[in-house]
């Protein structure tokens, strides 16, 4: 699963600004305020691919069943409910979260598991949504030396994928970009396509951070490629429109067009 940060104005900014710039033939100076206007946002996938989407995620009922089970058990089973509990709570109450889930690592024991490995990295998410990066980055690269003991070759991949995210998060573009890279080969090798496409538009924004706006457009059109093809809408409207935000910054006019209006229909 994945969730989306986005700037619902970047795409009608985008299209408004170009629609002028296309009927009223305005010179490039007056064009380039537009630009700066509608890009002072970014939209960027976050893959999470070990927890439900953000809208999803504060489930009262299955808070509340989970609560009820975790009176009645002990032991592993009981680190298994509140690493569930971590959670469902990570991304709106990130301290009861955490409590959550240090409990759970305690029960869990030192020993490497794969139960131990979410546990870190659900706590590692109570610390992202707080940037709280350096703590983040610990238990995620903790997580990350279980799985790879363990051969979990696409949990690796998503723990790397992760790293990057808060790489990103803090502006280190080109250490993202490794993290990124190596995540992408992972899910390539396993061919799991919707991952790849997905951290290709991961690369994609990075690239673009790094003025690296031919890779970046490479990143984007494989990704929508692969979204074209399991016919996903949505995924399909994120890449044009970023693939529009980048031909604006390379100054390929008709190209941040053509890839608005797509991202509109």
């Amino acid at each position: 699963t994945w969730l989306i940060k986005e700037n619902t104005r970047l795409s009608f900014g985008l299209s408004f600004s170009l629609t002028i710039y296309q009927k009223e033939k305005l010179s490039f100076s007056f064009f380039f305020y537009f630009r700066c206007m509608s890009l002072i946002c970014r939209l960027v996938i976050v893959l999470a691919f070990f927890c439900t989407p953000i809208q999803n995620s504060f489930s009262q009922h299955k808070i509340d069943s989970l609560r009820r089970e975790l009176s009645n058990v002990s032991g592993m089973a009981r680190a298994n409910i509140l690493s569930e509990l971590c959670s469902e709570y990570a991304y709106v109450q990130a301290d009861s979260a955490r409590l959550f889930g240090e409990e759970a690592l305690a029960l869990a024991g030192n020993s490497p598991s794969a139960l131990r490995a979410q546990i870190l990295y659900n706590i590692a998410i109570t610390h992202q949504v707080q940037s709280n990066y350096s703590e983040a980055l610990q238990y995620d690269e903790e997580a990350l030396a279980i799985y790879q003991s363990l051969q979990d070759s696409l949990r690796v991949a998503d723990l790397l994928n992760n790293i990057g995210l808060i790489h990103d998060e803090q502006g280190n573009y080109a250490l993202a970009a490794e993290y990124y890279q190596k995540a992408l080969s992972i899910y390539q090798k396993k061919a799991d396509n919707k991952k790849t496409a997905l951290v290709n538009v991961n690369l994609g924004v990075v690239f673009k951070a790094l003025g690296d706006y031919k890779s970046s457009i490479s990143n984007y059109q494989e990704a929508l490629h692969e979204f074209v093809k399991i016919k996903d809408d949505y995924l399909m409207a994120v890449c044009h429109v970023n693939l529009g935000s980048v031909y604006l910054y390379s100054i390929d006019f008709d190209s941040a067009l053509y890839h608005s209006l797509k991202a509109e229909t």
